[in-house]
């Protein structure tokens, strides 16, 4: 059965063929053409695809911030039951020890309050005094 398309090298060459006159035509009419209702179709056709990628860029972004924060809020309970822990140590050994229990109340307050770290313009072994 004949073909009613020529042989693919043929539709090839025609098809540059038709590129080229089309660019050529372009190339003459160019200065013509008004570019303004160019650009605006082409921003009206273009829009949705905008669109969708800022969405996606923002999604991206919003992934990789909550990976962050889910890293660090990790850390921090980590570092937490760590402290809980050196807490109970700290207590059993003052105990074995005879030690009196030590104020925490104020290292508490502290901490609720949001007030200065340990050791920035404070002797670290005496949270409570300046440092001289």
């Amino acid at each position: 059965m004949p073909s009613i398309l020529p042989p693919a090298e043929r539709r090839s060459v025609i098809l540059v063929m038709a590129y080229a006159a089309l660019s050529l035509l372009l190339l003459v009419v160019g200065e013509r053409i008004p570019t303004a209702g160019l650009r605006a179709v082409g921003a009206l056709v273009f829009e949705p695809f905008d669109r969708i990628t800022l969405a996606g860029d923002r999604a991206l972004l919003a992934w990789r911030e909550n990976e962050e924060l889910h890293r660090r809020l990790t850390l921090l309970e980590l570092q937490n039951r760590q402290l809980r822990g050196e807490q109970y140590e700290n207590q059993r050994l003052r105990t074995q020890l005879g030690l009196p229990d030590s104020d925490l109340g104020n290292v508490e307050r502290r901490r609720q309050a949001g007030g200065e770290r340990w050791g920035r313009g404070h002797d670290e072994r005496w949270p409570d005094r300046p440092r001289q």
